[in-house]
């Protein structure tokens, strides 16, 4: 009994030790996933609405110079004026001071050029070149210095995967290794008593006395036992197995199917519509400016529409569909067996579903949020998963240019 309990023991601590390591890997991948959507792409808009600024203001200022009328530079210095106060601008002592200086070299210029008209052009225009490029040197610097973080936010989720694809693996040698070594011990626990019993029973063959009854019927109730704890352990092994692969292929937050478990079925999806020639669709959407959700309510209150979604996809989804998480907001549904005209109507369904969904938020508001939709259907064109996301994703983007909450079909 004791070595039962033992081996039980044994077998019960190398579990929880694998679902911890997976568990501990599975949330650094989600916290990085993550971080694109609340810090990468922000700050990635910020960057870009910069650099263009500062491209504008060299433009502009260029512009002004070639205005023919002293009023005109004026007005168009005024709403110059408007463009450089913005926040975003401002932010940074750099491009602050950058700005500024390059508005006193203009307001000189526009000096010059009142005092001296069209013959002070030529001069005028010399020394603001170099301002102008300065302003977009600058702008390249901060455009590549945001490259760089977002390469290394990207780099941090491949070691990220990589660290829990590592684990998986070890997970998987831990509770292998002590499975077998339990298996050995059951061997062990199982041989003497057997080998005694097989002796027992060929001197009884033999006509002569069995000593130690007692003992043979102890030996038998412990290979009884043994046997017991051998198929507990089994069980323990298959559940293990089983909740280590959910983790390996499921969203944590939606209860989905996540981008691993998406691009593995989806494919296999995909293959066997091509080789019987049955339709197969996919329909991708995203949450509309699921940013302001998250700016108003939080990380928490995003996270609350998220798990309302995605209870609310597992219910609409057919026992054969594929329903995963992709991104941040980013859904996609493949749909065996189904043409691209019961797609679209299985998609105004959903848009309309999703439209119909409220999120209780912690501070008790009911939040209501739409979604856009793109349909593409397999076609003999679509030579992977990849390009038939893309024809969705392209169909995507143009539900959102039309104004969003609509569904459009893939050309």
């Amino acid at each position: 009994m004791l070595a039962s309990f033992a081996i039980a023991m044994l077998v019960a601590v190398s579990t929880a030790l694998a679902l911890w390591l997976v568990g501990t890997q599975q949330s650094a991948v989600q916290a990085r996933v993550d971080r694109i959507d609340t810090v990468l792409m922000p700050k990635t808009f910020e960057t870009t609405h910069l650099v263009r600024d500062l491209d504008g203001i060299a433009r502009d200022g260029e512009a002004i110079l070639w205005l023919g009328s002293g009023e005109e530079r004026s007005e168009r210095r005024r709403r110059l004026q408007a463009r450089t106060d913005d926040s975003n601008l401002l932010r940074s002592a750099t491009t602050r001071d950058k700005v500024s200086a390059a508005l006193s070299v203009l307001d000189a210029n526009l000096m010059a050029l009142d005092r001296e008209g069209v013959a002070g052009r030529p001069a005028a225009l010399a020394r603001w070149e170099p301002v102008a490029a300065g302003l977009r040197s600058l702008g390249m610097a901060i455009d590549a210095q945001a490259a760089g973080h977002a390469k290394a936010e990207l780099d941090a989720i491949g070691v990220a995967t990589d660290r829990a694809h590592q684990s998986l693996v070890l997970a998987t040698v831990i509770v292998g290794g002590s499975v077998a070594l339990a298996v050995a011990l059951m061997y062990l626990l199982l041989g003497r008593p057997l080998r005694r019993l097989a002796q027992s029973l060929r001197l009884a063959g033999e006509g002569q006395v069995i000593a130690e009854a007692r003992e043979r019927i102890d030996e038998l109730q412990a290979v009884h036992e043994a046997a017991a704890e051998l198929a507990r352990s089994h069980r323990q092994l298959g559940a293990l197995r089983s909740q280590l692969d959910r983790l390996a292929h499921t969203d944590e937050l939606t209860g989905l199917a996540n981008r691993r478990m998406f691009q593995e079925r989806g494919a296999q999806m995909l293959e066997l519509a091509r080789r019987y020639g049955d339709p197969c669709s996919l329909i991708a959407f995203d949450l509309d400016h699921f940013k302001s959700i998250n700016d108003q309510f939080g990380l928490e209150g995003g996270d609350v529409v998220l798990r309302t979604l995605g209870a609310y996809l597992r219910d609409f989804a057919r026992t054969a569909d594929l329903v995963a998480r992709v991104g941040g907001e980013e859904f996609a549904l493949v749909l065996p067996h189904t043409g691209l005209q019961v797609a679209l109507v299985a998609a105004a369904r959903l848009r309309d579903g999703v439209a119909g969904l409220r999120a209780s938020m912690p501070d008790g508001q009911s939040v209501p949020f739409t979604a856009s939709f793109g349909v593409a259907t397999y076609r003999d064109g679509d030579t992977d998963l990849a390009t038939l996301v893309g024809r969705a994703d392209a169909a995507l983007d143009r539900a959102k240019q039309l104004g969003r909450h609509r569904v459009e079909a893939a050309a």
